[in-house]
């Protein structure tokens, strides 16, 4: 599968298309994709994904996506992807907020170039057993670190 993001196209595609023929292919990409759901899927999950608006990072869902993780019981760390330092930091404070991901059966740590090395190096130290280690980070860990323990991965980049 190859992946095209909106950037990489309208580059590539600018200076072959007219201007018209351009803004018609950006109303294309300002679309809410959540709403294009393909026949597989129920028509409870169509309404739902049709709620959410792509171009926002919904706590709630990594909330849930991470509850549902700890159901299947498989030991490991979750790496979150999130777009940007500003919804890693704030998605840190609300997740140490809850008292559900706040406590000790969680290690809540950020990753990005922001923060102290010495910070940044607790991606890979071990946890202790029962304790879940989520790492808050840019995709741009997908392709410039290897985290040993990582089990699960949640890209809500977009």
């Amino acid at each position: 599968m190859t992946q095209h993001f909106r950037a990489e196209v309208l580059k590539r595609v600018r200076g072959t298309y007219s201007n018209q023929r351009l803004q018609g292919l950006m109303s294309y990409f300002t679309v809410n994709c959540n709403v294009i759901c393909g026949s597989e899927y129920t028509a409870e999950t169509k309404r739902a994904m049709s709620q959410l608006n792509e171009k926002e990072t919904p706590f709630e869902l990594i909330e849930a996506l991470l509850k549902y993780i700890e159901t299947l019981e498989v030991p490991g760390a979750v790496l979150v992807y999130l777009p940007g330092w500003n919804l890693i930091y704030s998605m840190q404070k609300h997740l140490e907020m809850n008292p559900h991901f706040g406590g000790h059966q969680y290690r809540i740590l950020p990753l990005h170039s922001q923060i102290p090395r010495e910070k940044q190096r607790r991606v890979f130290e071990p946890t202790p057993e029962g304790v879940t280690k989520v790492i808050l980070s840019t995709n741009i860990a997908e392709t410039s670190i290897t985290i040993n323990d990582v089990v699960f991965v949640v890209d809500s980049c977009k």
